[in-house]
């Protein structure tokens, strides 16, 4: 039981919850110029309400140029949710950086679970098991920003 109170107190629950909000948030708000992009330079917004989302999927789903700009977004996103999820943690940042992961990784679970995107492809399954890594490295990056000591 000590050991368990003992790893409890390297964990940061506002830096976890915090930085996997801002990886969502952004993600989200970055997504709607994009998804636009996408409507609009494909000629989707002739149809109807319903058909878009699914036309938006196949669009970024059969294009390598958006597949790799929606990654580029996203792990960017995690990237910088794993930053702030260190920032704010007062140890074991790299800990706290990559269980903020926690939000995006069960969003992209419950999405693929659920059937929201469609049809399964690689890229789904790609975001969600590279998602850790991306905060892993926000946080290592937040680490090697303001504790450059420890790595030299």
């Amino acid at each position: 039981m000590a050991d368990v109170i003992t790893h409890m107190e390297k964990i940061y629950p506002k830096a976890i919850v915090v930085g996997g909000v801002t990886d969502v948030v952004l993600s989200m708000l970055v997504g709607i110029p994009f998804t636009n992009y996408v409507i609009e330079s494909r000629g989707l917004n002739e149809l109807p309400a319903g058909e878009v989302t699914p036309a938006v999927l196949a669009a970024v789903q059969s294009s390598v140029g958006l597949s790799l700009l929606q990654f580029a977004i996203g792990f960017s996103c995690s990237i910088l949710g794993g930053y702030v999820a260190a920032a704010l943690a007062r140890s074991h940042e790299i800990l706290n950086g990559v269980l903020a992961s926690w939000l995006c990784i069960g969003l992209g679970i419950y999405m693929l679970l659920s059937g929201a995107l469609g049809d399964l492809h690689w890229q789904h399954i790609a975001s969600v098991v590279a998602t850790p890594l991306c905060y892993w490295a926000g946080a290592y990056f937040w680490l090697r920003r303001n504790r450059p000591l420890l790595f030299e």
